[in-house]
């Protein structure tokens, strides 16, 4: 392991330390969220039902009502196919508080099973039968053509027979990446998009391997009280702070053009990692916006669409979710009555998303130009 100069170790003691205090002023005693000594620096503690939510600090402000974030942890569980497992709200569904119309919930899943358990692990998942959740497709993140499998198909069909057909497939589980998506049925949000997105892991005291393939900044790990054996990873990792930060800088810049809301999403992200405060009221204006709701409405309903396409027109399933599709358009057309002209958004969106990565690289430079040369070096490297 390399040495650690002494400059190092002094600027993570003052890190730490900014980070307890951050901690502190982020507890809101009216919704339970603590810090607590039992988790590692950077994070807070809300307790729910059977469960136990682990919160980094930047999500505490957008964490989402106890009601949402009870429905959430439900899903997590059914769509957890480890034993010995971190599994964790992500992404947009950890700040509905803020967004309050989302596409799809996240969840991650840090799978430390015996890696020759998994690939059963997956098959007896995808078997299960479930209340309000329907598992529709699994990929997986590798070289492989094609990499998934339609598991409308898969579970229609005699089991055995089904597996082994795709024998292969499930074999290499257990070294790459992958995800199953689900439709889930929300009290709040209706027929809506969970993608489970598995990293088989290794144990230890930092991440390593596939575990660096997902951001513990953008996670709420969630476990039951009463095991209380949820992996919770350091937040305070030097290579996972600077990694998140490029990424961060580069979806900003990369999106921008594109899906100027995932633009906005990740500077806003990005602007509570660097405590840049100065920027939380314009992005939550946007986020809160009917532009962002009308878009997030029209791309559940349009996934979901696209998802439940695979089902027989006579199947309950279909009629079920399609039934709850017609809601779903109905709220898609209310919002959409009231929303501001694209150009409006899309203007005001570029003015905060630029203004803020100007600001971020301008300040680099200041500080020390080697190091806005080596973060240019590291978005470029990185795509």
């Amino acid at each position: 392991m390399d040495a650690v100069s002494d400059e190092s170790l002094e600027a993570i003691a003052i890190l730490e330390d900014q980070t307890r205090q951050l901690c502190e002023l982020a507890q809101i005693s009216e919704r339970e969220i603590y810090t607590s000594i039992d988790v590692p620096v950077g994070y807070l503690v809300k307790e729910i039902d059977v469960w136990r939510v682990v919160i980094p600090w930047p999500l505490v402000e957008s964490f989402p009502d106890d009601e949402t974030l009870l429905e959430f942890c439900n899903f997590a569980e059914l769509t957890k196919i480890g034993i010995e497992s971190s599994i964790c709200l992500s992404g947009t569904s950890v700040r509905t508080s803020e967004v309050p119309e989302i596409g799809d919930v996240d969840i991650a899943e840090y799978v430390f099973d015996d890696r020759t358990m998994i690939p059963e692990a997956f098959k007896n998942k995808i078997f299960a039968e479930y209340d309000g959740l329907i598992p529709i497709e699994l990929k997986q993140f590798s070289d492989r053509r094609p990499p998934y499998i339609d598991l409308i198909d898969v579970c229609n069909g005699e089991r055995d027979q089904k597996l082994a057909e795709h024998e292969s497939f499930f074999s290499e589980l257990s070294g790459c990446r992958s995800k199953i998506d689900f439709i889930g049925f929300s009290e709040k949000y209706g027929p809506i998009p969970i993608t489970n997105m598995i990293l088989p892991s290794q144990t230890g005291l930092r991440k390593a391997g596939l575990a660096l393939e997902s951001f513990s900044f953008q996670e709420a790990v969630i476990f039951e009280k009463a095991s209380l054996n949820g992996k919770v990873w350091p937040l305070l990792d030097m290579r996972e702070l600077f990694a998140y930060f490029v990424f961060l800088i580069k979806e900003c810049k990369r999106q921008l053009e594109a899906k100027p809301v995932k633009a906005l999403k990740r500077a806003s992200s990005l602007a509570r990692f660097l405590y840049l405060y100065d920027y939380d009221d314009g992005f939550s204006d946007l986020l809160s916006s009917e532009y962002v709701k009308s878009e997030a409405v029209k791309s559940r309903c349009d996934e979901v669409s696209r998802m439940v396409s695979g089902f027989s027109e006579e199947s309950a399933q279909s009629q079920k979710v399609k039934s709850a599709l017609r809601r779903i358009k109905l709220k898609e057309d209310t919002i959409g009555l009231n929303q501001s002209p694209e150009n409006v958004f899309r203007d005001r969106c570029y003015e905060l998303v630029e203004g803020l990565v100007n600001e971020v690289t301008s300040s680099l430079n200041r500080y020390d130009k080697r190091l806005g040369r080596e973060i240019d070096k590291y978005l470029a490297s990185s795509g």
